[in-house]
């Protein structure tokens, strides 16, 4: 497949990494991803369910699928972000308004997608 695109399939002797494809999918976890993939259902339904599940395989108070390390730095950037006034979350990634100071969670480019402009207006990268 990746031939055809001109691209180079490769030996990743790292480790999972998200700029390596993160990482080989198991042959049960392709079988589940098949049969989800055959049917609708509501997101914010299935996001509640799955974080429910999440947290009582691991004890955690929640859970949430992401899709690599890049994406769940994003989703915790936002939630800090945002909290849980849904104003806010549904603003996002429009950030224009007052801010709160003390937000500064970093330099990498996953935290500057949620903060484009509080970003450019207080950091010269």
């Amino acid at each position: 497949m990746y031939e055809r695109l001109g691209i180079r399939p490769l030996i990743n002797a790292r480790g999972t990494w998200t700029y390596l494809s993160g990482s080989l999918v198991m042959p049960e976890v392709r079988e589940a991803m098949d049969a989800a993939s055959r049917q609708f259902v509501d997101m914010f339904e299935l996001q509640a369910a799955v974080g429910k599940r999440l947290a009582a395989l691991s004890g955690a108070e929640s859970g949430m699928i992401t899709s690599g390390s890049a994406g769940a730095m994003a989703a915790a950037t936002a939630a800090c972000m945002a909290g849980t006034d849904p104003e806010k979350i549904w603003q996002l990634p429009d950030t224009t308004g007052p801010q709160e100071p003390g937000r500064d969670v970093g330099r990498t480019q996953c935290f500057r997608q949620c903060d484009t402009a509080y970003w450019s207006e207080t950091h010269a990268c």
